[in-house]
């Protein structure tokens, strides 16, 4: 959600949908969710599986819907913040290495705002975090779609169909449920794709 409460669209969990997580949280068995058990430095994670507002299986989908597409790295986390119905989300600093479509000319600094639901630091009694979409981590190499919610600050469209990791060159969905790619797509590749569609 955005600031003050309110939807946004592309990749964002209806208000019914948070309304039942937290329901699941305080106890109520109606909703799925997994506890990953804790090791002896692992602290024990909530995951809320949740429905997508919009998932994309092809890249020119998520080009068609993001504000800007960027390869980068996660550099830090930024801090967390809740919403009027008590979901907490954690704010990430990206580290821009390649604007890789940006139709609107926008001016982008070294680094941006990204907003992501979950967090691991709250009062809360674990962290949670969405089952298919877990936070971001210092020093990730990611390819985003995003959406611009606010100046500087983005979002991932479609959850996480919008998010692509790059290990050692080779792009990787996220997820298995959106864009299929080559086992070998390097990032060159996965850029080239992007500005053809």
């Amino acid at each position: 959600m955005a600031k003050g409460g309110t939807m946004r669209r592309g990749g964002r969990v209806s208000a019914l949908v948070w309304v039942m997580a937290l329901a699941s949280l305080a106890g109520c068995a109606q909703m799925t969710q997994q506890t990953q058990q804790p090791t002896l430095n692992t602290p024990k994670v909530v995951y809320i599986a949740a429905s997508w507002a919009q998932s994309y299986r092809d890249v020119k989908s998520l080009k068609r819907d993001a504000d800007i597409a960027v390869a980068g790295t996660i550099a830090s986390m930024a801090g967390t913040s809740g919403d009027a119905v008590g979901v907490v989300a954690t704010d990430f600093v990206f580290s821009i290495s390649r604007a890789i479509y940006n139709p609107h000319g926008q001016t982008l600094g070294a680094t941006i705002t990204l907003h992501q639901t979950g967090d691991t630091i709250s009062n809360t009694p674990y962290p949670y975090e969405m089952e298919d979409d877990p936070l971001f981590q210092p020093g990730e190499q990611l390819v985003l779609f995003l959406h611009e919610y606010s100046a500087g600050h983005y979002y991932v469209i479609g959850g996480p169909t919008g998010r692509f990791e790059v290990r050692s060159g080779v792009v990787l969905p996220a997820t298995g449920a959106g864009v299929q790619l080559a086992p070998s797509t390097s990032l060159d590749a996965f850029v080239t794709m992007i500005q053809q569609a």
